[in-house]
């Protein structure tokens, strides 16, 4: 594929996207939002996924990313199966770490089995955000309602990022970005972002505690009231202040607790539910 030479400004649109279940013979789908243009562009196929589709059943039902929230192994293996292979991209290896809402972020540079086997392990030990600048290696983070971020740099580096409260006020998304641009050479300028599905304001209470730290971090904007903080404001705050601009940064701009049709929220499921990935792979020569 054509190296690019810049991205065009990102755009988010909800899809359809098919697979082929052998279980039953048949062909299913499950919807996410993904950048047509980024991939056509250099090569980045990005996903957020909604939780219908998949096998998962019960408060998991149905397209859940997540092993660790003690759903049936075999539907979340068969969920990230058809996950690769609706993007377009089976059989690619898949690395997805183990999130502990830190501040480690994860670098991958190297898609021989070897590499691959030694980021599987260095993901197992825990990391928040996953850097990928090889072809061929896909990242997949998991969520119930903290943010997901997802950074592309026009040569195709990319970084998947678990932004929950702890993370956001540990500047997850702003090293993760630096690791890009390190990787890349690109300005932070030049890079897209996009933000999934999230807890929004008005959804998102907390301590008087939480409140006044976000206030004092990132200013007064991203605290509509002394018991809600807003993550995305506070987000967008600290990419503008990294040097990415307003027009790079694309949202879905659904709250998961307000939309627990399409997306698992660890709020209002009090904490027994699936988790909505955010995805991203870069095409190579296959």
């Amino acid at each position: 594929m054509e190296a690019a030479t810049g991205l065009s400004l990102p755009r988010l649109s909800r899809g359809r996207f098919l697979y082929f279940d052998a279980e039953s013979s048949s062909e299913r789908s499950f919807v996410a939002y993904t950048d047509e243009d980024v991939f056509r562009r250099c090569g980045v196929r990005i996903a957020f996924t909604e939780r219908s589709g998949g096998k998962s059943c019960g408060p998991y039902a149905s397209f859940n990313m997540a092993t660790h929230v003690h759903d049936d192994p075999h539907s979340v293996a068969c969920n990230r199966m058809a996950l690769a292979a609706g993007m377009g991209f089976p059989g690619v290896p898949l690395i997805v770490p183990n999130q502990v809402h830190g501040d480690t972020v994860l670098s991958i540079a190297d898609a021989s089995d070897e590499g691959v086997a030694a980021a599987g392990v260095s993901a197992l030990e825990g990391a928040d955000a996953l850097v990928v600048s090889c072809e061929d290696v896909a990242g997949l983070l998991c969520y119930a309602d903290c943010m997901p971020v997802i950074i592309v740099a026009p040569n195709g580096c990319f970084a998947v990022v678990h932004c929950g409260w702890r993370g956001i006020v540990a500047h997850i998304a702003i090293s993760s970005l630096r690791e890009v641009c390190a990787l890349s050479g690109a300005a932070p300028r030049d890079c897209n972002i996009y933000i999934g599905p999230f807890i929004h304001a008005e959804c998102f209470e907390v301590g008087d505690d939480l409140a006044r730290r976000f206030s004092e971090m990132f200013g007064s904007t991203c605290v509509p009231d002394a018991r809600h903080v807003d993550l995305g404001i506070a987000v967008r705050i600290d990419l503008r202040a990294a040097g990415v601009l307003d027009e790079r940064i694309a949202d879905v701009d659904a709250c998961t607790m307000c939309a627990q049709d399409r997306f698992y929220s660890y709020r209002a499921q009090q904490g027994v539910c699936g988790r909505h990935g955010a995805y991203a792979v870069r095409h190579g020569v296959r």
